[in-house]
């Protein structure tokens, strides 16, 4: 069992058709929640007999940092290349 529910939950019914709740949580023999692409809507219920596959999405903190530090790098290297050449072209690097 899971210590924390997960925001959201991609289920696979038998049927091969897919829905994403937010907030799920498990009633009895059915997971219930809310629609992920539609507001206000009422709550989805779909029971366990009906369900194929379960995925929940879990995020990798260290692939993220890795990805804004390459990002952030990339950045620098360009705008350092861009102000030596503006310098060339300003005459400034004599």
């Amino acid at each position: 069992m899971l210590e924390r529910s997960p925001e959201r939950l991609r289920i696979t019914r038998l049927d091969s058709t897919t829905v994403t709740l937010r907030a799920p949580r498990l009633a009895a023999d059915t997971i219930i929640g809310l629609s992920s692409t539609t507001a206000n809507a009422p709550p989805i219920g779909v029971p366990l007999s009906d369900i194929a596959n379960v995925a929940i999405r879990h995020g990798d903190t260290g692939k993220t940092l890795l990805l804004v530090g390459v990002i952030v790098g990339v950045l620098v290297v360009a705008a350092a290349a861009a102000n030596s050449a503006y310098d060339k072209v300003a005459g400034g690097g004599q």
